[in-house]
C-alpha cells in the first residue's frame, strides 16, 4: 500500500489509516507519520490562534477591566474568548488529569517513571529523578507509566491510580459549579457574554465523558485505550500473573536507569532477571538498549540476532530489530558488517519507511555507499520527524558526512557544530570528526552526454 501524502510504500497495509478527504466524498490511505504530523500541524495552528487571542483579551482587560468586560469588542467577540478559554482549560484540564494519576500512584506507593502530557511531536522533556516529563503538542490523551515491586493489594492500587484521572475532572466540575452559584462572591460580576466558569465545567464534563467511554486514541506508540476501560478491566477481568507483573516492574526500572545514564545497575538489574527468565523478550530488549547506549555493539548486535531468531512475521517489530541490527553493524564498522548493514536497513526501510530511525540509518548507509544524493534526500526527511536532541544530533552528523563527501568541507563543519551543541555525547560524533580530519574528496564530476562535445 502506497501513502497518499508522502508516497511511502509498505506491505503493512494494517498500519495505515484510512480517512475521508475534506469536502470531497473520495478516502485516501496515510502513514502513521503523515497521520500525526496533520494532527500536530492542526494542533499548533489552532493553540497559536486561541492564545494569541487570550493574550490580547487579558492584557486588554489588565489595562482597564471595567471597560473592558462591557466594551463593545468583549460583546461582538464573546464566541472566539469562551473558545479561547476552553483550549486553554483543556490543557489544563490534561495536566491536571496525567498528575492526577501520578498522584494516586504515589500515594499508593507505585513508582511513577514517566509522565506524558498529549500526544504528536515532542514540545519538550525534562528527566528530574526518576520521573521523566514529556510534553507533546497535541493536547488530546496521554499516559503515566507506573509500576510496583511490592504485590499486595496490587490490583485496588491499580484501580485507584486509574481512578486518579477522572477524580480530577469531578473535582473541576464541582469547582466550577461552586463559583457559578456564588460560593466565591462571583456572582454579582458582569461578564457581558464570557462564561469563564461555565466553559470550566463543560470542558471538563467532555473530557470525563472521553476518558470514561470515548474510543481508544492511535498514537505513534500505538494504541491508547480509555481510563473506563481500564477501570472495567482491573474490576472485572482477570489481572497477569504476579511473576509477570514483577517483569514488568524490572524492565521500567532499567529503562529509568538507562535514561539516567546508571548503564551498570541497570544492566545487573536485567540480567538476575534474566537468569529467571531467560526467554523474556522485554527483558533483552531492556538489554539490547543498554548495550547499545554503552558502546557495546559486538553483544548488542549479538542481542538483536538472538531477538530475531525464529521470528518470520513481516511487521513493525522485524522492521525495528532489522534496524537495530543495521545501527550496530554500522558502528562495528567492518566491510563484512557493513555488507549486513545494507541488507538488514533495506529491509527494515521496506516495511517502515516512514519512520525517522529507520530513515536516518538507512540514509547514512547510503552516504558511506556513495549514493550521497539518495542518502542526504533521506536524512533531511528523517530530521523532520525525529522528537530528541540526541537523534537530531544523531542525523546532523550523517548529514554533515554527506556534505564532507560531496567536497563541502565547510557546510559539514557547521551541520557537526551544531550537532555537538545538541548532544556532545553522539556516538556518531567522534566518527564523522575523524572523517573530516581527512583530505576532502573532489565533487562527483559532472555527466556529459556522449554526443555533445566536451
Amino acid at each position: 500500500m502506497q501513502c497518499d501524502k508522502c508516497g511511502a510504500e509498505s506491505p503493512l497495509t494494517a498500519m495505515f489509516i484510512r480517512r475521508k478527504r475534506s469536502f470531497r466524498n473520495s478516502t485516501q490511505n496515510i502513514c502513521p507519520r503523515c497521520f500525526h504530523w496533520a494532527r500536530g500541524v492542526r494542533a499548533k495552528a489552532f493553540l497559536k490562534l486561541y492564545i494569541v487571542l487570550l493574550l490580547f483579551c487579558l492584557a486588554a482587560a489588565a489595562w482597564n477591566p471595567t471597560d473592558f468586560l462591557h466594551s463593545h469588542l468583549v460583546n461582538e467577540w464573546s464566541m472566539f474568548i469562551n473558545l479561547a478559554l476552553a483550549t486553554v482549560f483543556s490543557y489544563l484540564c490534561l495536566v491536571l488529569h496525567e498528575l492526577g494519576h501520578a498522584i494516586a500512584g504515589w500515594l499508593v506507593q507505585f513508582n511513577v517513571w514517566r509522565i506524558t502530557i498529549g500526544h504528536g511531536p515532542m514540545i519538550k522533556k525534562i528527566q528530574a529523578g526518576k520521573l521523566l516529563l514529556e510534553w507533546r503538542v497535541f493536547p488530546v490523551g496521554g499516559s503515566v507509566e507506573a509500576t510496583s515491586s511490592r504485590m499486595f493489594a496490587w490490583r485496588l492500587r491499580r484501580l485507584i491510580i486509574v481512578a486518579g484521572g477522572p477524580l480530577v475532572y469531578v473535582l473541576l466540575i464541582a469547582l466550577a459549579a461552586a463559583a457559578i452559584h456564588g460560593e466565591f462572591g462571583m456572582s454579582d460580576v458582569d461578564w457581558n457574554g464570557i462564561y469563564p466558569w461555565q466553559v470550566l465545567a463543560l470542558t471538563s464534563a467532555i473530557m470525563l465523558v472521553g476518558t470514561l467511554v470515548g474510543p481508544p486514541i492511535r498514537t505513534a506508540r500505538g494504541v491508547n485505550t480509555r481510563d473506563g476501560f481500564k477501570m472495567y478491566q482491573l474490576l472485572f477481568k482477570p489481572i497477569s500473573s504476579v511473576e509477570q507483573r514483577q517483569l514488568v516492574h524490572t524492565v521500567a526500572e532499567a529503562n529509568s536507569l538507562t535514561l539516567r545514564k546508571q548503564y551498570k545497575a541497570a544492566a545487573e538489574m536485567v540480567n538476575d532477571a534474566l537468569r529467571r527468565s531467560p526467554s523474556d523478550p522485554r527483558l533483552k530488549i531492556a538489554l539490547m538498549d543498554i548495550q547499545f547506549n554503552t558502546s557495546d555493539y559486538l553483544a548488542a548486535r549479538q542481542s538483536v540476532i538472538e531477538l530475531l531468531e525464529g521470528y518470520a512475521r513481516n511487521d513493525a517489530y522485524r522492521a525495528t530489530m532489522k534496524n537495530y541490527l543495521a545501527w550496530g553493524d554500522l558502528m562495528i564498522g567492518d566491510s563484512q558488517s557493513l555488507d549486513e548493514a545494507n541488507k538488514a536497513s533495506e529491509e527494515a526501510f521496506s516495511l517502515l519507511p516512514w519512520e525517522a530511525g529507520i530513515q536516518s540509518t538507512r540514509g547514512h548507509l547510503l552516504i558511506e555507499q556513495g549514493q550521497i544524493d539518495q542518502g542526504m534526500d533521506l536524512l533531511r526527511r528523517a530530521i523532520r520527524g525525529v522528537e530528541n536532541r540526541s537523534d537530531e544530533a544523531s542525523v546532523l552528523c550523517s548529514m554533515a558526512l554527506g556534505e564532507f563527501k560531496r567536497g563541502n568541507a565547510q557546510a559539514a563543519q557547521k551541520l557537526l557544530n551544531k550537532a555537538t551543541r545538541l548532544d556532545k555525547d553522539c556516538e556518531l560524533l567522534p566518527r564523522v570528526r575523524r572523517e573530516l580530519e581527512q583530505p576532502p574528496s573532489a565533487p562527483p564530476a559532472p555527466i556529459l552526454n556522449p554526443a555533445t562535445p566536451a
